[in-house]
């Protein structure tokens, strides 16, 4: 639940912004697909301009800490920054992402959120989260740390 920075594209115009891991092949194709409807973008990475690992692991954290994302959280859960700034992890990111799409798809982020629906559905994500390198798409690289 930490606010971000205002320039944060997305940031106070109804849209919440579902963030994933571009190094997993299997979340960049969920990525792909969800973002037809939905504001969904790879997480930043820090690579590029001839960045070293150390270098890029330190300009993402910095790009992170921006949106308000939990570096650490985010290696084990997928985030979502709401239009307040608000972030949320897991099936609740997913939950908040849904609302925040097309009329069709809110009724199951209404659902995905209700008490009761939001426990059950925060154990599939987890379960889904922990095979995801099985998974369709999937890599070595999926591998939860």
């Amino acid at each position: 639940m930490t606010p971000v920075n205002a320039s944060v594209p997305g940031a106070g115009r109804g849209v919440t912004t579902l963030y994933y891991d571009p190094d997993c092949g299997f979340c960049t194709r969920v990525g792909t697909w969800l973002g037809r409807w939905l504001s969904v973008r790879p997480l930043p990475t820090g690579r590029g301009a001839g960045r070293d690992a150390d270098e890029a692991a330190a300009v993402a954290a910095q790009e992170l800490a921006v949106l308000g994302i939990d570096a650490d959280r985010v290696r084990r859960e997928i985030p979502a920054v709401l239009a307040s700034g608000e972030v949320r992890y897991g099936a609740a990111a997913f939950a908040a992402a849904l609302v925040s799409g097309p009329w069709w798809l809110r009724g199951l982020g209404w659902l995905l959120a209700a008490p009761g629906v939001s426990q059950i559905a925060e154990r599939v994500y987890r379960g889904v989260a922990a095979r995801r390198h099985q998974l369709p798409g999937g890599t070595a690289a999926c591998q939860l740390p």
